[in-house]
């Protein structure tokens, strides 16, 4: 490829790859805690079973 790109359009691309990486990195944490939040009430369910 050897187009040649105005540097203006080089940090919009850059700017866009950001924001789409934070966006992504969000949404694994939102997973994540989710999960653990999932694992969290199995644990507390499960002790108070055991302990009733």
């Amino acid at each position: 490829m050897a187009i040649e790109l105005p540097h203006d359009d080089d940090v919009e691309i850059e700017l866009t790859t950001q924001q789409a990486r934070q966006g992504l990195e969000l949404h694994a944490m939102r997973y994540v805690l989710g999960i653990s939040m999932v694992i969290a009430v199995i644990a507390m369910v499960s002790v108070a079973i055991f302990t009733a």
